[in-house]
């Protein structure tokens, strides 16, 4: 652990210390190989804008490393090796780590958290030269990506609602994108009556792994996908009917279906454009979505649950899809899907790829 200089950066005084992060993804670079070179902000998200706090524009738009510091505008850092982390007095903290395509991260956990990945200046990617084949290239890919699983997630757990069908009926949490009618509905005379209402959890959502897949020559076809909602309450009303459908409720709650810890898996089909050095998406190609059962029982009611848990899942299913397939990540002001995210990002991974 070493002490750090008192430094100013975007006007914060600071007393840090810098420890080692250990983290047998990034790679462990002594700060005296990289002395005399600049890093110019390559790309950024989460708070980092314009006239914001960090400020890939202006104050943290360069970075140097010389004499064995990292220095910004109004602000330096004596670092021995990255990766490394220093803490503010704020107790605010700043990370620093090279990936393995050479590109350098620094994550700002400030009340909102930015990060800002840095491309050295004058310099080629040495990522040939650490790798001796397509699959060891598609596994650093892959290293890479696994970095940039919570800013995906993240980002789709921002746009995607926290719950969908019929926003107007039993209070579903918000907000609710509305289907225009229910999930599920079903009368049979003088037998029963059954409202699928609305699905919520959807914001539960969270990708446990991301990777690119290839066939077996080696060139990219997909991008994988796979993780978890925490839970995925749906509201159901359950009426059994009498002589002269005359009805009466058996159950009515959100806790009936469907579970919690329900686990999907996302193919995106895609290609390599040799000429432009990036993915094509092609379509969505499989979602897979573990079953939805019904816990309450039924009763005397002549429905099957399957006829009930299959539509709300497939409502599930077809919301999940509609998202992925849209581009919901930040990205330099703008949105991007996740595929033109791992373009932007993975640069150097795709030119010897594709």
């Amino acid at each position: 652990m070493i002490t750090v200089m008192w430094s100013t950066v975007n006007g914060r005084s600071l007393r840090s210390n810098v420890s080692d992060v250990n983290d047998d993804q990034y790679p462990t670079i002594p700060v005296d190989e990289l002395d005399g070179t600049t890093w110019k902000a390559k790309i950024w998200y989460g708070a980092a804008r314009r006239n914001g706090d960090p400020d890939p524009f202006n104050d943290e738009s360069t970075m140097e490393i010389s004499g064995g510091e990292i220095s910004w505008k109004g602000g330096s850092y004596a670092i021995e090796k990255l990766p490394a982390y220093v803490m503010t007095s704020d107790n605010e903290e700043i990370e620093f780590k090279i990936y393995p395509n050479g590109h350098l991260s620094v994550d700002f956990f400030y009340a909102e958290r930015a990060t800002i990945i840095y491309e050295r200046q004058n310099a080629t990617s040495t990522l040939h030269a650490n790798v001796s084949d397509a699959n060891d290239n598609i596994d650093q890919f892959n290293k890479f990506i696994s970095t940039q699983i919570g800013t995906i997630t993240e980002a789709l757990q921002n746009i995607i609602p926290a719950s969908y069908g019929d926003c107007g009926s039993d209070s579903p949490p918000q907000p609710c994108q509305d289907k225009g009618s229910d999930l599920f509905y079903k009368h049979k005379s003088w037998a029963y009556k059954a409202t699928a209402r609305w699905i919520a959890g959807l914001k539960t959502i969270a990708f446990d792994s991301i990777k690119v897949g290839a066939d077996a020559d080696g060139n990219l076809n997909s991008v994988v996908g796979a993780g978890h909602f925490d839970k995925l309450p749906v509201s159901i009303h359950i009426d059994e009917c009498f002589t002269f459908d005359k009805c009466s409720t058996m159950w009515d709650n959100s806790d009936a279906c469907c579970g919690s810890d329900k686990h999907f898996a996302v193919t995106i089909d895609v290609k390599c454009d040799p000429s432009t050095k990036r993915l094509e998406y092609l379509n969505l190609g499989k979602l897979d979505l573990d079953d939805f059962k019904i816990t309450e029982s039924l009763g005397k009611v002549s429905l099957p649950s399957y006829d009930i848990t299959s539509s709300v899942h497939d409502a599930a299913s077809g919301v999940l899809g509609d998202y992925l397939s849209e581009a919901f990540i930040p990205y330099n002001g703008t949105k991007v899907t996740i595929v033109d995210y791992l373009n932007e990002n993975g640069g150097d991974f795709l030119n010897s790829l594709c």
